[in-house]
């Protein structure tokens, strides 16, 4: 960040250049001046490890869960973001192991996951790397949840072909009880599967009473909430791919269950 120098400091050079010529003149005119005392080189900062800011857990399920926003974890001695969008999706890593929990006490099995725990502060994990940091220091973390985000995929598409599932998971605020599909208009998912009936995942939701928009595979998309850079890179357009949605839940579908319920 660029500083303005007071006005009423700007002299400062000048009298430093001043009392510089006096030192000399009382030492004499021409004396050696002393060698200057060596500046030890500053300490280098401590690497960041991946482990502590990104949740990761391997699943036998072609099934792969994305949480990017969720983090509240801080990165000391990192700078946050000035530029983007820093804001937390309240609840949506609860909401990614909560899926997490009821798929092992369905099925048996688990999904891969893959979530952050840092904030979204520091790095944003649905950006291109270009536009998801701006500290080199996050660089590792950025890395390290795109690197097991594509290992899961693959893994997912070997097991189940294109059919396999990405499920990308966001919060969003225009509607606390709508569900937002994003796919870019059918781009990163086979949207006639994802709405078939019966057996359609999205149908599946529609049938547990989630508002899910739009509700046909032919509607068209919120243009606010029609899919990121991580839908985009691992969707069935993409080598390797499989049918990617981003997922923009109400505030309803992220409020705590109480005990009773």
């Amino acid at each position: 960040m660029t500083r303005i120098a007071s006005p009423r400091l700007a002299w400062l050079p000048a009298l430093g250049a001043l009392i510089s010529a006096l030192a000399l003149v009382a030492c004499g005119a021409g004396a050696t001046p002393a060698a200057p005392t060596p500046v030890p080189a500053p300490a280098p900062a401590p690497a960041i490890d991946p482990a502590l800011y990104v949740s990761i857990e391997t699943g036998t399920l072609p099934v792969v869960l994305s949480a990017p926003h969720g983090g509240r974890t801080t990165v000391p001695g990192v700078p946050a973001r000035q530029t983007g969008t820093t804001v937390l999706d309240t609840n949506t890593y609860e909401l990614a192991t909560s899926i997490q929990s009821a798929l092992a006490s369905r099925t048996g099995k688990r999904a891969s996951l893959v979530a952050a725990l840092v904030s979204r502060s520091y790095v944003d994990f649905n950006r291109a790397p270009s536009e998801a940091y701006e500290s080199a220091s996050v660089a590792p973390l950025y890395q390290a949840y795109h690197s097991v985000l594509q290992q899961a995929v693959l893994a997912a598409r070997s097991q189940a072909g294109a059919g396999a599932l990405l499920i990308d998971i966001h919060g969003q605020s225009s509607d606390v009880t709508v569900v937002f599909r994003g796919t870019r208009n059918g781009q990163t998912a086979a949207l006639a599967t994802l709405h078939a009936s019966p057996g359609g995942f999205l149908t599946g939701l529609m049938a547990l009473g989630i508002d899910v928009s739009p509700r046909l595979a032919a509607g068209t998309e919120n243009p606010d909430y029609n899919g990121g850079y991580i839908v985009a890179t691992y969707g069935v357009a993409t080598s390797g791919g499989i049918n990617a949605v981003q997922l923009e839940f109400g505030l309803n579908y992220r409020q705590p269950r109480r005990p009773s319920e």
